[in-house]
């Protein structure tokens, strides 16, 4: 790799502290990441070694507040890092925006009970969650979501199902976005949506093997399904009608980082 990088003049934009974090994972893709990249292609599992190095380092903790560990990094930074692995490997740079994906709701919507709870062994790398928002007829599409949870005492009843799930199969809590619906499932007057922090190994939770790819290994797939899921109202994520706002800021950071991913 050149001492000197392509975009490296953008890199007057950071601050001391932040120049060494951009010189450390640069250093971390020399040294590890990048001779390493070509063996972590060749199959779809997890890479599991190279988010315990990011873990380790420091790298994805940047996503999360400093009172939990983190260092509450600014989105440039997380975009630098981003390009500086991406350079070399797209599964690193895919687990850096992939925490922003799955984590960041957490931080914006979580009780401070949940957030105490998870967020310092998220930081650390000890658990994952996966963001799970994409079905067979919506995509993106928040409002073309069907997955629904009607509200049953202190408990909300979730149904239906997600497909193409990053760390799904590795994801301690997944993260959904579902559609708030009456009693017997059809769609509330305001059809809002609702963010709901749900245990993999709750009841009713079903998730499916890894779904093969064409490429992008590393950061496999897999789908969901939800039967009459009891999820407790402590693990709402946010107030109920949040669940848009909060996807939509989780999917603006992510789209920001795969963005630098492609330019690289």
């Amino acid at each position: 790799m050149p001492d000197r990088l392509f975009s490296d003049h953008y890199l007057l934009e950071l601050e001391e502290a932040e120049l060494g974090m951009v010189t450390k994972v640069r250093e971390l893709c020399r040294a590890t990441i990048g001779p390493q990249a070509a063996a972590v292609a060749q199959r779809d599992v997890f890479a599991w070694d190279t988010f315990r190095l990011l873990a380790r380092e420091g790298v994805v903790g940047t996503a999360f507040p400093r009172a939990y560990g983190g260092s509450d990094a600014r989105q440039v930074l997380r975009i630098r890092i981003v390009e500086e692995l991406g350079r070399v490997c797209s599964t690193s740079a895919s687990i850096i925006t992939g925490t922003d994906l799955s984590a960041r709701a957490v931080v914006a919507g979580a009780s401070p009970a949940l957030r105490d709870e998870l967020l310092p062994l998220l930081c650390k790398g000890e658990i994952q969650t996966a963001f799970a928002l994409t079905e067979s007829g919506a995509g993106s599409d928040v409002r073309g979501l069907s997955c629904s949870a009607w509200r049953d005492g202190d408990h909300y009843v979730l149904n239906g199902g997600k497909k193409y799930i990053t760390r799904a199969t590795t994801a301690d809590w997944l993260m959904v976005i579902a559609r708030l619906a009456e009693r017997d499932g059809a769609r509330g007057t305001d059809s809002g949506f609702v963010g709901l922090l749900v245990t993999r190994d709750a009841l009713g939770v079903t998730i499916s093997a890894e779904v093969g790819k064409l490429g992008w290994f590393g950061v496999p797939i897999a789908t969901l399904k939800f039967n009459d899921v009891r999820v407790p109202v402590t693990h709402r994520l946010g107030e109920e009608g949040d669940g848009f706002s909060l996807a939509q800021d989780a999917l603006l950071r992510a789209r920001i980082g795969h963005a630098a991913m492609a330019l690289v």
